[in-house]
């Protein structure tokens, strides 16, 4: 009994509120619009999928409550094909804006102005229901328009700030870190050593002994025709390879040019042989020291490796020397005689290298070197491969120090 009147009860309501309508003010929308909070930027793809799912939605409806019209299909791809004359929605509105019943048409009106003798069962819904649909249908056009002109929001002048924000960040991340230029050392400390050039050896028709206590001319008289007669006298003189080491400081003058000088330490050995029933060895060793000063340029750089070139000049001091004598009869020494001697002339050369380096470590870089040189006639009685062969090749390698 109780079932049955609370039945009667509902329906007597269900008919007096089925045709009830009450029209709203258009303030009303307004005012409700400004009190509700504002809503959070979401993500492109969110909107996607509500949007997908609202069309799929707002479709099946329309399957379901009308009937399929050509007219109306022509209507909505027409509608469709707005989008593309359509500018982008500006960057100041990432959300959706509240709908008003006055100003934005519904789905209804559309179908209305294709079909005015077609009666639709939406105009007896409630005016609420009915901007339910209004903005569901507006959701349903501007979201695919938004789909179809995302690729040209990167050219646009003015892009969404919640699509922009992501893509300057990842492109900051992904630009390369501009490579600092190498620092310039302007100091640079080297030891290098070594000497390519190769000695000399000559025969000459006659003695000579480079010693003041034995003469050439006393080593002819005890060799006379009164001895035993021996072979046309003679004397090998034989000036072996140069040995230099040394260290060098350069200084850098521009971007190729730099300013070289140093302290070099050369060794200079040569032999002197006689032949004959007397006959004499001679051993002179020499200690030089000089002073290089030259330009180098900067030629060219190649996988790390530099190649460069220089040329100079250096004033060289014998700062000591020995000379030993010794003199054999047959093969007995006789006589052995040491002396101390010294060149009191300068030797001045001038050189020019061509030398290629590779760092190694940090500041530390080893290099090689391709010199010719040439030796000046000093005017010394002192013998040396220099006076003999003014004209040498060297080859020196070592380390160099920049700073």
């Amino acid at each position: 009994m109780m079932n049955e009147e609370r039945d009667k009860w509902d329906e007597a309501i269900q008919a007096k509120l089925f045709d009830h309508e009450v029209e709203p003010m258009p303030e009303d929308w307004a005012a409700i619009a400004n009190r509700l909070p504002e809503r959070q930027p979401v993500a492109f793809r969110y909107w996607s999928a509500a949007a997908a799912a609202v069309l799929a939605l707002v479709v099946g409806g329309g399957i379901y409550l009308f009937e399929p019209d050509p007219a109306v299909v022509r209507l909505a791809d027409e509608t469709r094909g707005m989008g593309t004359d359509t500018p982008a929605a500006p960057a100041a509105a990432p959300s959706v804006p509240p709908i008003s019943a006055a100003t934005t048409p519904s789905v209804t009106s559309w179908v209305a102005q294709a079909h005015p003798s077609r009666s639709l069962r939406a105009s007896a819904q409630q005016p609420v229901e009915q901007a339910t649909a209004q903005e569901t249908a507006q959701i349903a056009v501007v979201e695919p328009l938004q789909r179809e002109e995302a690729p040209q929001e990167e050219e646009a002048p003015q892009t969404p700030v919640v699509s922009q924000q992501p893509r300057t960040k990842a492109a900051d991340a992904a630009a390369p870190t501009p490579l600092q230029p190498a620092k310039q050392r302007r100091w640079s400390f080297g030891m290098g050593a070594g000497n390519l050039s190769v000695g000399t050896s000559q025969l000459v028709p006659h003695y000579v002994t480079n010693s003041a206590a034995l003469r050439s001319e006393n080593l002819m008289s005890m060799n006379t025709w009164g001895a035993i007669k021996e072979a046309s006298p003679k004397t090998d003189i034989q000036h072996h390879t140069p040995i230099s080491f040394g260290v060098s400081v350069s200084r850098q003058l521009s971007n190729r040019f730099y300013l070289q000088t140093g302290l070099n330490y050369s060794y200079l050995r040569s032999e002197w042989s006689t032949n004959g029933t007397y006959h004499t060895e001679t051993d002179q060793r020499l200690h030089f020291l000089g002073l290089p000063l030259s330009i180098a340029y900067r030629i060219a750089e190649w996988n790390r490796f530099l190649f460069y070139a220089s040329a100079g000049g250096m004033a060289e001091v014998n700062v000591a020397g020995k000379q030993q004598l010794q003199l054999f009869s047959d093969e007995i020494a006789i006589v052995k005689q040491t002396e101390h001697i010294r060149m009191k002339e300068w030797l001045w050369s001038v050189n020019g290298k061509v030398g290629v380096s590779y760092p190694i470590i940090r500041f530390v870089s080893a290099f090689g070197e391709v010199s010719a040189n040439y030796y000046f006639d000093n005017g010394s009685t002192i013998e040396t491969i220099h006076s003999e062969k003014p004209f040498t090749i060297g080859f020196n390698m070592g380390f160099r120090l920049g700073f």
